[in-house]
């Protein structure tokens, strides 16, 4: 008799589980399937959404319906454009690395345009045209609208395409002489910067071209205990245990800066992965282990996560904690699904992998 989960299952479902549930790896097997299954309905789900969004746009100003289609308009506009272009610490390194950057000579391509902001940096700074590539039609337009309104429109073309299909003679005259992009995320990678700018390097730009950032690097430290871990561990809650919960804490979870200073981390910064574009590249899905070594005693939860970006010529963005703000970019942790106590000189060995648009951590012992 099957197990009473697989009985509740659609018949059709049942019947290709039965046929996997005694292979080894039958737990990868099933939550491939999951997966598969979450895919079919994220299809249907995106049709939902664009109705929701095309509503919104209907009656931008009809507070009723603002509140039941945000659900939708976030999808495709995420809430984070604001507090981006409000963060001054990171609009700030990439205004002083194109002001340094840019000269009068040169075409600039900004992949990711958003608002329009670092477009109508390198405008100001001097570039001799800028084409802003934005995928999103309802962003382009209001970009377009912060271009006009800064008197920029006949220095900058929105081009509202990926920029995957961008074409040299049709969308740019040539080969630009600079890149700009911000598409990276709180674990650098999840806005698929990686094979943007591979394609980017190889179709879009002049052989020497200038990269903004030229190198990326996820960086991370050992961490654990509370604050770090208030919101994915329990332990002891009023008078009772709850550490059976801990069953159920996320791979992943953003934290906030909670003050965290250089003595708080159990181990030394080490840098997990770099990529650097000086040079085009290739740079496809990796693996590696990395052995870690404990500088202080202390309760071991998960890997602290967070980017640099380079932009040479001494400027470099990285939002490590402790951070005297609050920063649009957030630290990542991984968390490990048991927590251990560690000591000085004990050596943690991580997996640590990258897929080209998300990145995994966990220990192997």
């Amino acid at each position: 008799m099957p197990p009473e989960w697989i009985d509740q299952l659609p018949k059709d479902i049942q019947l290709f589980i039965e046929q996997i549930k005694d292979l080894p790896d039958f737990p990868r097997h099933l939550a491939k399937l999951a997966d598969i299954l979450n895919q079919r309905a994220q299809k249907q789900a995106k049709v939902a959404q664009r109705l929701a969004y095309q509503a919104w746009q209907l009656a931008p100003q009809d507070p009723m319906l603002r509140h039941a289609t945000y659900w939708g308009v976030k999808k495709f506009i995420p809430s984070w454009h604001l507090p981006i272009v409000n963060d001054p610490e990171r609009i700030g390194v990439y205004a002083q690395a194109l002001e340094q950057s840019v000269r009068p000579h040169m075409s600039v391509l900004e992949i990711g345009a958003g608002s329009g902001i670092l477009s109508m940096i390198a405008a100001r700074a001097g570039a001799r045209h800028v084409y802003a590539c934005e995928m999103e039609p309802r962003l382009a337009q209001v970009a377009q609208e912060n271009i006009n309104k800064n008197g920029l429109a006949d220095r900058i073309t929105l081009l509202v395409k990926k920029s995957t299909d961008l074409q040299i003679g049709t969308d740019l005259p040539e080969p630009v002489d600079l890149l700009v992009s911000e598409i990276v995320d709180n674990a650098l990678l999840g806005e698929e910067v990686l094979p943007t700018l591979e394609d980017a390097q190889a179709r879009l730009v002049k052989p020497q071209a200038v990269i903004l950032p030229t190198r990326m690097a996820l960086c991370g430290a050992l961490i654990g205990g509370a604050p770090w871990t208030k919101f994915c561990r329990a332990s002891s809650v009023n008078g009772f245990d709850l550490s059976a919960l801990n069953q159920l804490a996320p791979p992943k979870s953003i934290v906030a800066d909670h003050g965290l200073v250089p003595d708080d981390l159990l181990s030394e910064i080490h840098t997990l992965f770099e990529f650097d574009f000086s040079q085009p590249a290739h740079h496809p899905a990796s693996s590696a282990q990395l052995d870690v070594s404990v500088r202080q005693a202390g309760t071991l939860d998960g890997l602290l996560q967070w980017i640099r970006l380079d932009f040479e010529q001494g400027l470099v963005f990285e939002n490590r904690p402790p951070t005297h703000y609050a920063q649009s970019w957030t630290p990542v942790l991984h968390v490990f699904a048991t927590s251990r106590s560690v000591a000085p000189g004990d050596v943690v060995k991580l997996h640590l992998e990258h897929n080209q648009t998300d990145f995994f951590a966990w220990p192997l012992d």
